[in-house]
């Protein structure tokens, strides 16, 4: 059966089990490419956290495997992200466990198995009706934990910072000091003013009134405690949020559903000059509270839909997909992907289960029968959406001491270029190990976030490692349907000082007029041993071709022929780049290709 572009024949990772007050993840727990899922939550005979391994083939292994045998929460929130840098996945968790209220991380064995010892950032303390996120806000190269909630005594709102060494700093950072939020709260990350680092939006009641706002981060470990609010005055609760680009103009805009006096369901418009411009309703009048909403390009045309489900005032919940027009609005004619059915006090996660190229579903709630649910509902649609091409044109920056990592913005078949996002990994000890940002990728609840660069103003990330330091990095491309190219080959960015200055002693490059169709070759002067590496690039700044990194006496060499990287073709006539860096020498030289 098909119904909107999906099967009603839902699948349950575990058949006829299902929990609410819950929280889902999605993420490749197990390294074994195939998306698995995490959820926690209320059963109805206790309070559950379980990992459902995807079998690769569409369905999923009803032997769950408990993160911590005998333990759970509820009214909870949970999170995947590789804190440790060690390549895989690790789970953020924090709810009411029938004890006390916990906020605890999970190492991941790298197998799909957890370390029974968990983590706490802060130790003894927890909270519910909550809401967490990871996101390096501090750009100093591993994940951080925001959260917000109830913890029993107050309302909180605080980010705790990662040491790097597998213990967070307990002196936690508050947004805003002595503010939080609580009563099924919402926050998530997100680069709203495109300036290369994390600001976060948050939601819920703070005791006194309902609240929406948006915390700018000052890019020095602070944020900047004169909040904005997308509408002054007006804030939700019982709710969720989510960030992404719906409008496709290169910046983040926010999603956002719940109570505020009535149901409602908005997304909020990014101007790009860090304020909002109102806000558009995808379905006018409609909305929902105790509710779980998502972004995902479920139909592969390039732009960003909206999947929501809640109790919208009436008897029970309603599940629908609002289908992204491209220009702005929505389709007011939801898809349903069950007809008549939905949840509350609920979680929704989009994510490509079956690995057919589209994005499928996964929800769990109450549902309008006071059952509890868990299902995934496969996507049929049939628009083929290819991943974008590994990123072009790497190059390594040397700005304020600091090292920047850039590169050509990526295309794509269904994405526009200011919608691509992408995911640098960086290591700063040996090739193949990156330990300064982890180059597992985490798919959040609002996929916006999805990668660590998330700019449009160029393609780039700005590290804060030294240039003392030799870094080896690379990147890939991510579009809206979460389809992602090959990274890029590893870089290597060098900790020797660049030499400035052109004089008739320096290495160089001869002739600078070359006739590739009489066979003539491009050839250095090396005037001191050492080390080098040789690249060339085209005046669109395209690497064309790459000589890899090896030992030069002093002397002449011939170097190239003419011929683009990895073919037999030869490059078109022009003028060309030839970059030398080594131990001894940085020098850009032109040579003038003729045919």
């Amino acid at each position: 059966m098909l119904y909107g572009g999906f099967s009603t024949n839902e699948l349950e990772p575990e058949p006829n089990w299902g929990v609410h007050y819950c929280s889902i993840s999605c993420g490749d727990y197990d390294n074994d490419g195939n998306l698995d899922l995490v959820i926690a939550g209320d059963d109805g005979a206790g309070y559950r956290l379980r990992l459902y391994k995807n079998l690769g083939n569409g369905a999923f292994n009803t032997n769950e495997i408990p993160v911590e045998p005998g333990w759970g929460v509820r009214i909870c929130s949970i999170a995947g992200g590789d804190y440790d840098n060690d390549g895989d996945l690790d789970l953020a968790v924090a709810g009411e466990d029938g004890s006390g209220y916990r906020l605890r991380i999970y190492k991941n064995f790298g197998n799909g198995t957890f370390d029974g010892n968990e983590v706490y950032p802060e130790p003894n303390w927890g909270v519910r009706y909550c809401s967490l996120a990871w996101g390096d806000f501090d750009n100093d190269g591993d994940l951080d934990l925001a959260i917000a909630g109830d913890d029993g005594s107050t309302n909180v709102f605080r980010v705790y910072r990662n040491n790097g060494n597998g213990t967070f700093d307990t002196n936690e950072i508050q947004p805003e000091p002595g503010w939080g939020v609580g009563n099924f709260s919402a926050l998530a990350w997100g680069d709203y003013d495109n300036d290369g680092d994390l600001d976060i939006a948050i939601a819920g009641d703070d005791g006194t009134d309902y609240r929406f706002r948006v915390y700018k981060n000052n890019g020095n470990g602070t944020f900047d405690t004169n909040e904005i609010e997308p509408q002054p005055g007006w804030g939700i609760d019982e709710c969720d949020l989510a960030w992404g680009d719906y409008d496709n103009d290169g910046d983040l805009d926010i999603a956002i559903a719940g109570y505020s006096g009535w149901v409602r369901l908005r997304v909020y418009t990014n101007l790009g000059n860090g304020t909002f411009g109102g806000y558009t309703e995808p379905d006018p009048g409609w909305g929902a509270t105790l509710s779980c909403l998502a972004w995902g390009d479920y139909d592969n045309d390039g732009n960003i839909d909206l999947a929501i489900s809640g109790t919208d005032g009436g008897a029970g919940g309603k599940f629908r997909i609002y289908r992204n027009n491209g220009n702005g609005t929505f389709d007011p004619s939801e898809i349903q992907p069950e007809p008549g059915w939905g949840v509350r006090l609920g979680s929704i996660v989009w994510g490509d289960y079956d690995n057919d190229g589209d994005l499928d579903v996964a929800i769990a709630g109450y549902d309008n029968a006071g059952i509890r649910r868990f299902r995934v509902y496969t996507n049929l649609e049939n628009t083929t959406n290819h991943p974008p091409p590994s990123p072009q044109g790497m190059q390594s920056l040397k700005v304020d001491g600091k090292w920047r990592f850039q590169w050509f913005a990526s295309s794509d078949d269904h994405t526009t270029t200011k919608a691509i996002r992408y995911h640098v990994a960086i290591g700063t000890n040996v090739t193949g190990n990156y330990d300064y940002t982890s180059e597992m990728i985490h798919y959040p609840r609002g996929g916006a976030t999805m990668g660590n660069v998330c700019v449009v103003t160029g393609a780039y990330y700005q590290s804060n490692i030294s240039t003392n330091r030799t870094v080896y990095w690379k990147v890939c491309a991510i579009d809206s349907s979460y389809k992602v190219s090959p990274y890029c080959a590893e870089q290597i960015a060098s900790k020797l000082e660049m030499l400035q200055g052109i004089n008739a002693k320096e290495s160089g490059v001869y002739p600078n007029c070359l006739d590739i169709s009489r066979n003539e070759k491009c050839r250095i002067i090396i005037m001191e041993t050492g080390y080098a590496e040789i690249r060339i690039y085209n005046m669109a700044n395209m690497l064309v071709k790459k000589f890899p990194k090896r030992y030069f006496e002093s002397g002449q060499y011939e170097i190239w022929d003419g011929l683009e990287e990895g073919s037999n073709k030869k490059v078109g006539a022009g003028v060309y780049l030839v970059v030398i860096e080594g131990d001894n020498v940085n020098k850009t030289s032109k040579i003038i290709i003729k045919k």
